[in-house]
């Protein structure tokens, strides 16, 4: 039951980093580890970790897939998180520091996205196809998990028959299956209202009305190419990068996970942090660090205070 209780990119990741666990290991005791765990045996992980240039970050994941595994043979995690592990940890977060060179994606440059679809897309189905993915990825602060299809979650994607537009061509309605923090399948109904023309950016509930022409009634995924193909993960990603270099913009600060970070940047001027948790489906308060606000702005926040005094 607990091993279900996680997402399946992270019951991966888990796997991952117990293997990589295991291998370590092998090389230094020449046998595989027998749970439970000593915390010396994890304190000298981390230090390995920590000599191999590895950040803070990578460490606590790693600790995390460990934590896991004890937790699932009913073990306590105390060997994994001791006073010299959170000592280590500190450390290598001073060594390496915490750079997350991920830019989120403005309205201005989603324009330009859209702009760049409109030019290397060779059909009208594929173009319809791009621009409604990147409106509706960065007004309803999607996951790329839950309109592109991945290897293993199949089940989060959005389908056809769960998007609805409105009578009155308003706004769109989508439903939200599951996700990464609602694995039980809750679900989730999450609105999409018509852009006016002062927003700067193409009106969402036309886009995906011009794209659900071209694709038609069938079943399965929302989003499929113009072959019946549903959209992966993978070859989504790729066509970002070309839309972003084709944009002129550095591709390695861009990716389709900066349409959520900057859709929630937008939103985080106009409503409270807790129902920008409630619209983007956070759990914790890690949507804090979603929000990036550009330098420009924050210049001009440094002089209106000093104006004030």
């Amino acid at each position: 039951m607990l091993h279900r209780a996680v997402s399946d990119n992270t019951r991966r990741q888990y796997k991952s980093t117990w293997n990589a666990f295991c291998k370590f290991h092998m090389e230094v005791f020449a046998r595989p580890p027998s749970l439970p765990l000593h915390r010396s045996v994890v304190e000298y992980y981390v230090a390995k970790l920590s000599l191999q240039g590895k950040s803070a970050k990578t460490a606590r994941g790693h600790l995390s897939g460990i934590a896991h595994k004890l937790k699932v043979n009913e073990y306590s995690t105390k060997c994994v998180w001791t006073p010299r592990v959170r000592q280590l940890l500190r450390r290598m977060q001073r060594h390496t520091g915490l750079v997350n060179r991920r830019r989120p994606v403005s309205l201005s440059i989603l324009q330009q996205l859209c702009d760049s679809a409109s030019a290397i897309m060779l059909t009208d189905y594929d173009i319809s196809l791009i621009i409604a993915m990147l409106l509706t990825a960065f007004l309803a602060l999607l996951r790329i998990s839950e309109y592109t299809v991945q290897r293993g979650c199949k089940h989060h994607s959005l389908l056809s028959k769960h998007v609805n537009i409105s009578s009155t061509e308003s706004f769109v309605k989508l439903l939200i299956r599951s996700s990464k923090t609602d694995q039980w399948g809750e679900g989730v109904q999450l609105f999409i209202g018509k852009a006016s023309s002062r927003c700067g950016i193409l009106c969402p509930v036309q886009a995906m009305k011009r794209y659900l022409k071209f694709r038609g009634t069938a079943g399965g995924p929302l989003f499929c190419w113009s072959s019946g193909q549903p959209v992966k993960s993978s070859s989504y990603s790729r066509l970002f990068k070309r839309l972003v270099s084709h944009a002129g913009l550095p591709s390695g600060v861009y990716s389709p996970h900066s349409l959520r970070s900057g859709g929630c940047t937008a939103l985080a001027g106009w409503i409270p942090t807790w129902k920008l948790k409630a619209i983007g489906r956070w759990k914790s308060s890690c949507v804090e660090q979603y929000i990036k606000i550009p330098r420009r702005e924050l210049r001009t926040y440094v002089q209106e205070m000093t104006a004030g005094f």
